[in-house]
């Protein structure tokens, strides 16, 4: 374990034990700094670290409502024959998962146990594991094999209670709590647990019309966020769901703190992850940075990245096998290859992470998968980092280094859109939306307004580079727009909805136009 990561392991359940003054917090923070070689030998982290295991396991599906919800969601840890049989099969084997397993919680076998517990026998472990702090996140989407996906399931943990499926599609048809008969079960029913009729209308509507069901862990979604999401799924996507009204790879969009196992050690390990899409569980989740995002055309376009790897993710997806996509560890599939092959994507040398010799296989969120490195027109990523950097330097590090012509013809509209197709894909896609929406935006100008204009495209990129300082989208190549454009066409109503809505809050201060905002659309 890194020095970094052990210092985080350290601070974050001392110091987030009690509510203290910044200044006591710095002191303390300090001292435990200061001993942290010796902590580190010592492993003195992992108690502390463990301890954080259980609170989090407390809404790996959901958050809970009340004494009910709570015993539905307790995890019993491995005890008995069932840790029995975790430590025989511990005992002689060499296995690469297990020393990582040790890394991450110490002496703890039974925390190991539970990574590796299959509770229906499927063959997909309960959980996945974090690489980072062995945070542990939902891995079977249906872990009593009752057929009802966890976050719909009020007992998770018992085939006998939670409800019915009758057409396979996860969500109970039957034998669940649903007080006001709308079909959503209690426990996840915005309508029913009192919040805003707004939200809960948004709720509803994205799980009726597309069997997308926003959840809450140990978060909460604002007005702001919801409405986000479904424009990004109702006007940004309308394509897609247009083609087919359920998109196998977003099922669930949750919010949640942290990635980490809780907010102060993401705030130690300075993790600044915003959101993150796993499609093995069909699931998109927000983190704190994320839903700290006030501006509103960054979150929307957080959203729109982060569901374009949900799309590329579902070209490839077999709707015959769901539980081999449920257990996936090998990426990426065929069409997603030959679809950035077009831009000059190409595989390199493969690499076969996956871990051998152990039955059951504890699942990683990172550790263990199989994929190919990839290169972008011949270069690897480090080359492309290469050659940005040296264009930077020579520019004298300025923050607009991105509007110097040669990432332009490059088609490079940002840095981060180098280092893999996956995220050259979601970058692409957001500079395409922007794009648009900025077309939108100037149409509503008078013809003869160029200074308007220019403010406006000013204010774009303030707003945008505010978030992703390296980022300009209007270096989106020629190509790369055509695809996008028909994959996923904005209607004429839809982009000047979304300008209204993303781009006018940017300029409205603007006092010289009519009603004192810059943009007017009929």
């Amino acid at each position: 374990m890194s020095t970094a990561r052990a210092a985080a392991c350290v601070a974050v359940l001392v110091l987030g034990a009690a509510a203290s003054p910044a200044s006591a917090q710095t002191h303390w923070r300090q001292q435990l700094l200061e001993k942290l070689e010796e902590l580190r030998e010592r492993r003195a982290h992992h108690p502390l670290l463990n301890a954080q295991q259980f609170v989090s396991l407390r809404y790996v599906y959901y958050r809970s409502h009340g004494p009910e919800d709570r015993e539905a969601l307790r995890v019993v840890l491995p005890r008995g024959a069932e840790l029995e049989r975790f430590n025989e099969m511990r005992e002689g084997i060499e296995s690469e998962a297990l020393d990582l397993l040790d890394e991450l919680y110490g002496t703890r076998d039974d925390l190991k146990a539970l990574a590796v517990r299959d509770r229906d026998g499927d063959g997909i472990p309960d959980y996945r594991v974090s690489d980072y702090f062995g945070k542990l996140a939902e891995g079977d989407l249906d872990v009593d094999g009752d057929g009802v996906r966890n976050v719909y399931d009020a007992h998770p943990y018992d085939a006998a209670r939670g409800g019915h499926d009758g057409d396979g599609d996860g969500i109970p048809d039957s034998g669940f709590a649903d007080r006001n008969a709308n079909g959503l079960p209690d426990h996840l029913d915005w309508a029913f647990l009192g919040r805003d009729p707004a939200l809960a209308r948004i709720q509803l509507d994205l799980f009726r019309d597309h069997e997308v069901i926003l959840v809450e862990r140990d978060a909460e979604f604002d007005l702001a966020l919801a409405r986000a999401v479904d424009d990004t799924v109702r006007r940004v996507f309308r394509a897609p769901f247009e083609r087919s009204a359920v998109l196998p790879t977003l099922r669930t969009v949750a919010v949640e703190k942290t990635a980490l196992l809780n907010a102060f050690l993401a705030e130690v390990a300075e993790d600044d992850t915003s959101a993150q899409v796993f499609s093995q569980t069909q699931s998109l989740t927000v983190y704190d940075p994320g839903r700290a995002v006030r501006d509103d055309l960054g979150r929307l376009g957080l959203l729109v990245h982060e569901m374009g790897h949900s799309y590329h993710m579902s070209l490839d997806w077999d709707a015959a096998r769901p539980d081999l996509e449920n257990g996936r560890m090998d990426f990426p599939a065929r069409k997603f290859v030959e679809t950035v092959a077009r831009f000059g994507w190409t595989t390199d040398e493969y690499y076969d992470g996956q871990f051998e010799g152990l039955r059951p296989m504890p699942r990683f969120l990172y550790a263990g998968m199989s994929e190919p490195a990839f290169l972008l027109d011949g270069r690897t990523p480090e080359e492309w980092e290469g050659w940005l950097n040296a264009i930077y330097e020579e520019l004298g590090e300025p923050e607009d280094y991105l509007e110097h012509p040669s990432f332009a013809r490059e088609g490079v509209v940002g840095d981060y859109s180098l280092s893999t197709p996956y995220e050259w894909y979601g970058d692409n896609l957001l500079a395409y939306v922007v794009s648009v929406l900025e077309a939108a935006a100037l149409e509503g100008l008078p013809p003869d307004a160029e200074a308007g204009a220019a403010e406006v495209r000013e204010r774009i990129t303030a707003s945008l580079r505010a978030i992703w300082p390296a980022f300009n989208h209007r270096n989106i190549g020629p190509g790369a727009f055509a695809y996008f454009e028909t994959t996923f066409p904005i209607r004429d109503d839809d982009r000047r909805f979304l300008a209204e809505r993303y781009i006018s809050p940017i300029v409205d201060s603007r006092e010289d136009g009519p009603e004192g905002s810059l943009l007017q659309h009929p």
